[in-house]
């Protein structure tokens, strides 16, 4: 068991460009458990053909959307620019509805729309 996150099996899927599309974890009983770090279960991610990572939704053991408990979001969609630039993110609520949250790794707050031009 990972004490640090509170798991002891992990799961992936990759797409056929080596993208991580899905993570799972697991505890000992084999059973999804929460990340005591995220507070989330699954992580499902899309990718554009660049390899960018476009979306990421964060779900529980019941495969329902879950607000991370590090971040405050449940789904990140990004943009990227035709050079692969990250352009825009968006932190949404379970609802799908854009929210204001706060980066807790030390970072400076982050509102629901992070711009880069």
């Amino acid at each position: 068991m990972r004490s640090d996150y509170g798991y002891a099996v992990w799961e992936g899927e990759y797409d056929e460009n080596g993208n991580q599309t899905l993570a799972c974890y697991k505890g000992t009983d084999g059973e999804l458990i929460l990340r005591t770090d995220a507070g989330y279960a699954i992580e499902e991610s899309e990718f554009d053909e660049r390899g960018n990572k476009t979306e990421a939704l964060y779900k529980g053991t019941d495969g329902e959307l879950i607000l991370r408990t590090d971040t405050g979001y449940a789904i990140e969609e990004s943009e990227f620019d035709e050079r692969g630039n990250k352009t825009e993110t968006l932190f949404k609520g379970t609802d799908g509805e854009l929210i204001t949250m706060a980066m807790r790794s030390g970072r400076q707050n982050m509102t629901n729309v992070e711009t880069r031009r």
